[in-house]
């Protein structure tokens, strides 16, 4: 696919400057949106258990109080992941390569 910088498509959001996917920018995101699912997941649960009085077993909420820490943990990492990305050293797009 050439490189068109006049027209926004989800799949140069992954790109680099050359036009070719990156894999830092892939896992990156996907690690977020992962760890962004299972933190609003637990945390919505917790909330639930602890409002309507669902407290039978504690294990339940150390569970997803669990599941919430490690959810930090990868949005942490994919969030430096993006960022690393970022800020490396990686030519300025100054005109439309490939592009017809």
């Amino acid at each position: 696919m050439p490189l068109n910088i006049d027209k926004f498509q989800l799949p140069q959001l992954f790109n680099d400057s050359k036009g070719r996917t990156s894999p830092t920018l892939t896992a990156g995101f996907i690690a977020c949106m992962v760890s962004l699912g299972g933190f609003l997941m637990s945390g919505n649960l917790i909330i639930v258990m602890v409002v309507f009085k669902f407290e039978k077993d504690p294990n339940v909420i150390n569970f997803l109080q669990m599941i919430v820490m490690q959810s930090i943990g990868l949005f942490t990492l994919g969030g430096t992941m993006l960022g690393v990305h970022r800020l490396s050293k990686d030519k300025e797009i100054t005109k439309n390569e490939g592009a017809e």
